[in-house]
């Protein structure tokens, strides 16, 4: 794949993703309370994954002219910029579900979150990927970008991404064992209950815990899905030598799985909130009905 084609394909790439997300943010704002911290956080991953994609549109304007490409300082930014909002969409994510985890394993705590701490831990969270981004640029690790014509980080920057993702995984898949460890003893707790009023009400308790547990599960796996593929390869692309054609390759479509992502994130976050499913439907309606209506008018007119 040349630069041009990647330039197109991230092109490609990059508007779906400002679209899907741009639909989830005017609904956030028109339709449902932001002010909730689960809504925060929705909003907080919608915007990360916005810049996701307008970081990719740079990334194709950098692919598809030249004169860009035999900048260094340009290259720098371009691999600082991508690597700022991916971090920013990844720590999103586990926000989500660390709001879940609180939701169902720790409910006195998670009744004690408020607006404002929700927005304090959110901006810590941008602050800390800035600092990760930014330190290895402001050190002497990009000097050889800087003084050759070529547009390849250094080792010791490639392999700092995916240490950052596997210690995030590691922490969706410890919550994920917590909420799973929650609901069945949740179950046993029903099992045991004679009283008809205790036990539908930890039969709802676990139904919902059931839920949060499922909807994790899928985030999960999502998550793995689509950015393992591309951990593993800068891992190898780290540890090698010589770099070849093929890794280059593996590497290039693996960190498009890695952006899909992005995409994916406001389809599937989002439809798990049925106020939200429901203003969806009614943003679509009123497209469907507006594009629709001419056609009724011209046919009326024929007639």
């Amino acid at each position: 794949m040349n630069e041009k084609d990647r330039g197109i394909i991230q092109l490609i790439c990059g508007i779906p993703i400002i679209f899907a997300n741009g639909i989830v943010l005017h609904i956030l704002w028109k339709y449902i309370n932001v002010s909730v911290p689960g809504n925060i956080l929705m909003l907080n991953l919608s915007s990360a994954d916005i810049l996701v994609g307008i970081v990719l549109i740079w990334q194709s304007i950098f692919n598809l002219i030249d004169y860009l490409q035999a900048l260094p300082d340009v290259c720098v930014f371009r691999f600082s910029s991508m690597v700022f909002v991916s971090f920013a969409s990844l720590f999103a994510v586990l926000l989500t579900a660390v709001e879940r985890l609180l939701c169902v394993c720790y409910h006195g705590k998670y009744t004690s979150v408020t607006r404002k701490k929700t927005v304090a831990v959110v901006f810590g969270t941008w602050i800390y990927c800035a600092l990760l981004t930014i330190w290895p640029v402001v050190t002497e690790q990009f000097v050889a970008i800087r003084n050759s014509t070529g547009c390849i980080p250094p080792k010791e920057y490639i392999i700092f991404i995916p240490v950052q993702y596997f210690i995030i995984l590691f922490s969706m898949c410890t919550m994920y064992v917590m909420m799973c460890r929650a609901a069945v003893t949740k179950r046993r707790q029903i099992v045991s209950v004679e009283s008809n009023l205790v036990l539908n009400s930890r039969l709802m308790k676990f139904q919902h815990e059931l839920r949060a547990a499922k909807f994790m599960a899928v985030i999960l796996v999502i998550f793995m899905f689509c950015w393992t593929p591309f951990a593993i390869s800068l891992v190898y692309q780290a540890s090698t030598t010589k770099l070849n054609e093929l890794l280059i390759h593996i590497s290039e479509i693996s960190a498009f799985f890695g952006v899909l992502n992005s995409f994916v994130n406001p389809i599937v976050y989002p439809l798990q909130n049925r106020r939200f499913r429901n203003a969806t439907y009614q943003i679509f309606d009123r497209i469907k009905r507006r594009f629709a209506k001419p056609q009724q008018d011209t046919f009326s007119t024929v007639i």
